[in-house]
């Protein structure tokens, strides 16, 4: 694939936020084909990759994007970036009854374990009688567990739907979405924050740069 880049375009950025920013694309736009008036939900939103989703649903004309974190501070900046509502993870309980919740929910999740456990708690509805559909897109495991505790509520009254990244559909429609978002970041629509380093720093620098959604690129 031949893409003709703008000498404006910065090359590191693109290259580094390339990959991250397709984890959410594929899912959102050739897999679930997400609706504008649907709920979208990063959870795991201030890194890296929860970043350029928020900016991808945005793009993709989604009004509702639900903003989890972590941390305080840093969930209160990536509201900027284009999400409606946001939602502090960070306690042993959390509550969406705050939250206002449209069409059907996407759960794109980079963390998974207890705060993703946390999420599908509050998703389980009180009645059977439920018409909204869930789908929660198991991306990545930033808190380092691996496992969760499913209840079978959360199966059986709301219809949870878990995915992968990789379905059939994604395996597919990988050129198009390629193509897709090569146009977004030469027109600047997206971008991802990185640091660059030379080689001579990257060793010392490494892990303090490549956290805190900052990408780190070794430059030559």
């Amino acid at each position: 694939m031949l893409v003709e880049l703008p000498s404006t375009l910065n090359i590191e950025m693109a290259v580094a936020s390339f990959s991250s920013a397709l984890t959410s694309l594929l899912p959102l736009k050739y897999d679930i084909k997400v609706d504008a008036a649907d709920t979208v939900i990063i959870n795991g939103s201030t890194g890296f990759a929860g970043k350029l989703a928020i900016q991808v649903a945005k793009q993709l004309g989604v009004k509702n994007i639900i903003a989890t974190g972590r941390n305080k501070e840093k969930l209160a900046d990536v509201v900027n970036l284009g999400a409606a509502q946001s939602l502090d993870i960070s306690g042993p309980e959390i509550s969406t009854d705050n939250l206002t919740i449209t069409g059907n929910v996407v759960v794109l999740d980079y963390l998974w374990g207890t705060p993703t456990e946390k999420i599908l708690k509050n998703l389980i509805p009180s009645s059977p009688a439920n018409l909204r559909q869930t789908i929660v897109v198991e991306i990545g495991a930033a808190t380092g567990q691996n496992e969760i505790s499913l209840p079978a509520t959360a199966l059986r009254t709301s219809g949870v739907q878990l995915r992968g990244m990789m379905t059939t559909n994604n395996l597919m429609n990988r050129e198009k979405a390629a193509r897709l978002l090569w146009t977004w970041l030469i027109a600047k629509k997206i971008h991802g924050d990185i640091s660059t380093l030379s080689i001579e720093n990257a060793a010392k620098s490494w892990f303090e740069t490549s956290k805190n959604g900052i990408r780190s690129v070794i430059t030559f």
